[in-house]
């Protein structure tokens, strides 16, 4: 007797416990895989299932809206219009109303989409519902608590941790076509400034030699001929061949007569024909003249006594020509 006493005693709360746990754990569901929020006002009770309860902003969200009310209970789901912050609606739809032990549940299911906010959360939402159960017979209504929801950090812990400095430039070594290219490249722009530089030399003796009197012009291209040394180098030729051309360019520059242009016959026959040359000079520039020829076209080698007098013979026709123009010439 003592024994089914105690047994009474102990096992019902016991009993009563386990039973507790049990629907606990048949309406719960696993933590982080979704957030139930339930709502009553009468008869009428109002579930919010937000799948997942934690915000990700690579995963949509799915919501249901459920409303369970006695027969004769007609409830309006609310709208979620201007309702959501931080969640854009993808598309919703309504399931057909189900019935069960005198009771009518309905549902509205949305999906949602994330979007980069500082706060997400359902605004409260307006129940209404009317009919007999109600009690009254106009509309009533009642809302719903905001819901607030978690959002899960961008970047994980094991993401954020492997996290470093920016890996510094790697050099990477160009192809051999692209080497050639910028030598070629770099050869251009060489040989453009070189060219560039020369120009600009010769605009530059140009410029100095405009400025220059025929005289001095003259004498200057004398010396740079001597400096040549052709003679040394056995262009004898050649040196005459210059020395000449010396001379009929100073002519030229100086009366107006294209002597470079002109055999020596056509160059004689028209300083003859001038007033501005006396007999005298005539006969010195075609005696000086006619030997240099006689060195360019008869292979005649004059000894270094004979070259000496050839460039003192051009030297003072220069000299003296000028002079008689009224040219300094000291």
């Amino acid at each position: 007797m003592m024994t089914r006493l105690f047994i009474r005693m102990f096992a019902t709360p016991l009993l009563c416990a386990s039973c507790l746990a049990a629907a606990a754990a048949t309406n719960s569901l696993a933590p982080g895989q979704a957030r139930i929020e339930t709502f009553r006002h009468g008869d009428v009770e109002v579930t919010l299932a937000v799948e997942p309860a934690t915000i990700s902003l690579d995963r949509d969200v799915q919501l249901t809206i459920r409303a369970s009310s006695p027969d004769g209970i007609d409830v309006e789901l609310p709208s979620l219009d201007k309702r959501l912050a931080g969640l854009e609606i993808i598309r919703s739809y309504d399931r057909e109303p189900e019935r069960s032990g005198g009771r009518v549940v309905r549902e509205r299911c949305a999906l949602l989409a994330p979007v980069m906010a500082d706060e997400y959360r359902i605004a409260p939402l307006v129940v209404r519902y009317s009919g007999s159960a109600a009690g009254q017979a106009e509309t009533n209504w009642f809302p719903t608590r905001p819901v607030r929801l978690e959002s899960a950090p961008l970047l994980s812990e094991k993401t954020a941790g492997a996290i470093g400095d920016i890996v510094p430039p790697v050099w990477i070594p160009p192809s051999w076509k692209t080497a050639a290219l910028w030598c070629l490249l770099v050869l251009g722009v060489l040989l453009a400034a070189w060219l560039c530089v020369l120009a600009a030399r010769r605009i530059r003796n140009a410029m100095r030699l405009r400025g220059l009197s025929p005289r001095e012009r003259a004498l200057r291209e004398l010396a740079e001929l001597l400096s040549k040394r052709l003679v040394e180098r056995n262009k004898v030729k050649d040196f005459y061949v210059e020395l000449t051309m010396i001379v009929r360019r100073y002519i030229e520059r100086a009366h107006g007569i294209r002597a470079p242009e002109q055999t020596t016959e056509e160059f004689l026959e028209a300083v003859a024909r001038d007033s501005r040359f006396t007999a005298e000079v005539v006969r010195r520039l075609r005696a000086f003249l006619e030997s240099a020829d006689l060195v360019k076209y008869a292979a005649f080698r004059p000894a270094e006594p004979v070259v000496a007098g050839a460039v003192r013979t051009s030297r003072e026709y220069i000299d003296s020509d000028a002079a008689h123009a009224g040219e300094n010439t000291a």
